[in-house]
């Protein structure tokens, strides 16, 4: 009985030697967020700037583009994004031998983006975009019709579409790619083609972008 009572008590005296010790697990820090939470909301400021029709670039001229604005994205998967956003986006020149310098293009593309993603605290992505680009000006193009050279009001409106690859960082994403824009006519509102072609004028841009997420939820 002696023998019994002496184990008894030594269990009980190991059990309550354990439960008085600190619990390390306790103190663990939590692990940081790395932005592909399903459910995760973030809100994209993004800058981007590039080349308007590369091939003005083989020309010795130097068209560019412009643009700024945000974006909200919801993580729908680890894998998967959707985001709405919308930008100022200003081009210059579609080509350097129908414009003259200092005229510009001007809209606001409100657009739907589609991301794909892989996983962990560094990410590369694919971006596809798609929408409509809303004008906020128009300029004159010069543009021979028989004999003469007309006058024709243009404006950057109508689909708006892009394509990206990129990488992401503890909320910084920096990608490459390309966008394009309608070309139409200011006073039809019609698509606008090349003279003596079936093919639209569409403005193609290449560009660097970068942008930061700031999580809201």
């Amino acid at each position: 009985m002696k023998k019994i009572l002496c184990s008894i008590g030594l269990i009980l005296a190991i059990v309550l030697s354990a439960n008085a010790q600190p619990s390390h697990r306790a103190h663990r820090r939590p692990q940081p967020r790395i932005g592909d939470n399903i459910g995760e909301v973030r809100l994209h400021i993004a800058g981007e700037i590039g080349f308007t029709d590369i091939g003005g670039i083989f020309m010795h001229r130097s068209p560019y583009h412009y643009s700024a604005g945000c974006m909200a994205e919801f993580q729908t998967g680890r894998c998967l994004s959707l985001g709405l956003g919308a930008e100022y986006y200003g081009i210059r020149h579609i080509n350097e031998k129908i414009f003259s310098s200092g005229n510009y293009l001007n809209c606001v593309p409100i657009y739907g983006n589609v991301r794909l993603n892989t996983t962990g605290f560094t990410k590369f992505f694919v971006d596809l975009q798609m929408g409509y680009a809303i004008p906020t000006n128009q300029i004159n193009l010069s543009q021979p019709e028989g004999t003469v050279i007309v006058q024709i009001p243009i404006q950057a409106k109508g689909f708006y579409s892009g394509a990206a690859v990129g990488v992401s960082f503890y909320g910084n994403n920096v990608s490459v790619g390309f966008n394009s824009v309608d070309i139409t006519n200011a006073e039809t509102n019609q698509p606008l083609y090349y003279n003596g072609s079936n093919r639209k004028r569409i403005a193609t841009d290449f560009y660097l972008r970068y942008s930061y997420a700031f999580p809201l939820n």
